[in-house]
């Protein structure tokens, strides 16, 4: 239908006229990987046949809105500003949504008190659209408080939580890890995991357990290290009991087991190899260079905002997924490590 004739075009004619969804519209013209070559070519002659610039759904947006979307981590600030994964996070999706005419409202909140009186402020304010929600917890009380401030959101990882979620590819990971170990050899099996309250943790834990099953491989898991610290006990403890290969839910968390791993004489990766669940931009300037599963943060960062956008407009439902795929591509790369 000629332009003039509905008035202002939005992603959703793009995606209708060369028949795919907003989630492909968005990754093609901010040229994420993921999308075939045929399908940007499509996706390209119907924006430029539209007319269409990537900002003007948002535009549409922020003119009835807020014209921002919230970001509210709770840990400690130290913490978040090691943490390479938020710090890509936030600058895919600042960089997004700024490009689409709304801004992120950031904040750091080192208490659950805290966290929800922010929340209370955003309501009372009216000062975002929708929020976005990481580290969900099993029975996770954010979503009934959400709910009741009537402030849409969405969650990274998931299904399987109260919120609307991004998908996460937690068994593909943790298959590709478990089926890399065995093929060298490993038959028992360590991982160091955060906290068991934050649902991905979890998840990453059943996933792995489930897959060493499989292979009647033999694990050790333990759970709750939030720091570097924390992972060179349990990195003692799990050495104790005769594994040969340990997983790390994050670079942080394999910095600190690498070191328990030298004092004990371990040779790396003669006597132990080891894995990050979580690589991030330290990797390249580590040695040994690990092996380590690399997610693609920036896609999912667009991805986030995106649905963040679809989210304000219409309530999205619980175990919504984009694409029923993990935009962030979970992929194992092999290091010297293993």
């Amino acid at each position: 239908m000629p332009r003039g004739q509905r008035g202002r075009v939005t992603i959703a004619d793009v995606a209708a006229s060369a028949g795919v969804s907003k989630m492909t519209v968005s990754l093609t013209m901010n040229d994420r990987p993921g999308i075939s070559a045929q399908t940007r070519h499509r996706v390209r002659e119907a924006a430029a046949a539209l007319g269409w610039e990537p900002d003007s759904t948002a535009r549409r947006l922020a003119g009835a809105g807020a014209g921002a979307v919230g970001l509210v981590i709770r840990r400690p600030a130290h913490h978040v500003s090691a943490d390479t994964f938020y710090m890509q996070l936030i600058a895919a999706m600042g960089s997004h949504l700024t490009s689409n005419g709304l801004a992120l409202t950031l904040n750091v909140a080192e208490s659950v008190a805290i966290e929800e009186e922010i929340y209370a402020s955003f309501a009372r304010r009216r000062s975002v659209d929708a929020v976005l929600v990481t580290d969900v917890a099993a029975d996770d009380p954010r979503a009934s408080l959400l709910e009741e401030l009537g402030l849409p959101s969405v969650a990274l990882g998931g299904p399987g939580t109260q919120f609307p979620t991004l998908a996460a590819d937690v068994s593909g990971a943790a298959e590709q890890i478990v089926d890399h170990l065995a093929d060298r050899g490993h038959r028992c099996i360590g991982r160091v995991a955060a906290t068991p309250d934050f649902y991905y943790s979890r998840a990453r834990s059943e996933a792995f357990a489930a897959c060493a099953a499989t292979l009647d491989l033999t694990v050790h898991v333990l759970e709750g290290a939030r720091t570097m610290a924390d992972s060179e006990v349990m990195t003692e403890a799990l050495l104790e009991r005769g594994v040969t290969a340990l997983v790390y839910d994050s670079d942080p968390l394999m910095l600190g087991g690498l070191a328990a791993a030298r004092r004990s004489g371990r040779a790396i990766p003669a006597d132990l190899a080891v894995v990050s669940w979580d690589g991030s931009g330290l990797t390249p300037y580590l040695a040994p260079s690990p092996t380590l599963i690399r997610r693609d943060v920036a896609a999912l960062g667009i991805g986030a905002a995106e649905a963040l956008m679809d989210a304000a407009r219409t309530p999205l439902y619980p175990g919504f997924l984009a694409e029923g795929r993990d935009l962030s591509v979970p992929t194992l790369h092999l290091g010297d490590t293993t």
